[in-house]
């Protein structure tokens, strides 16, 4: 994982060839409308990482496979990933165990609300003991965070996780 870039979007806008990013970028940007558009997304971030991988056959060559963006509200941290097409389960769950690692031992309190789609991968976090279960807010997502962020609609439910750097 390391520090977003501003070299990155040309990742970003590789994945958004692919298909990805389908709710957050309107369709059909060309190369110079994307690298707008996705400064102004990025601009609207406090945090933002790449999320790396090992690339296959190699120790030590690695490249990326997502982004993790996030507002921070002091030591707290709300993240929100984008995977790109070509990240597999494991880089992914990879990603997500190695982005938590990192995020909390730099002291960051990680807060993740998930809608019904993604909660099963959380909770298979849970198993390796990364993450803990809050509970559920009824209706917490809103029409333009159910757009932006890939959940199933205004009005969703959130079951809310938390990781932690343990004492």
């Amino acid at each position: 994982m390391r520090v977003f870039a501003e070299d990155d979007i040309g990742w970003m806008y590789a994945s958004y060839k692919k298909g990805a990013f389908g709710p957050v970028f309107p369709p059909g940007l060309s190369g110079p409308e994307f690298r707008e558009e996705a400064a102004r997304f990025m601009g609207r971030q406090q945090r933002a990482w790449t999320v790396m991988a090992r690339m296959r056959g190699s120790q030590s060559a690695q490249w990326p496979i997502g982004l993790v963006a996030g507002v921070a509200d002091g030591h707290k941290l709300f993240p929100h990933a984008l995977w790109y097409p070509w990240a597999s389960e494991r880089n992914i769950l990879e990603g997500v165990l190695g982005f938590l690692r990192a995020a909390t031992d730099a002291g960051y309190l990680v807060i993740i609300p998930s809608g019904d789609k993604y909660r099963p991968f959380f909770t298979k976090l849970m198993r390796y003991g990364i993450l803990k279960r809050v509970g559920v807010i009824p209706s917490w997502f809103s029409e333009s965070e159910a757009a932006d962020q890939s959940h199933e609609g205004p009005g969703t439910d959130a079951m809310f996780f938390y990781a932690r750097k343990k004492p």
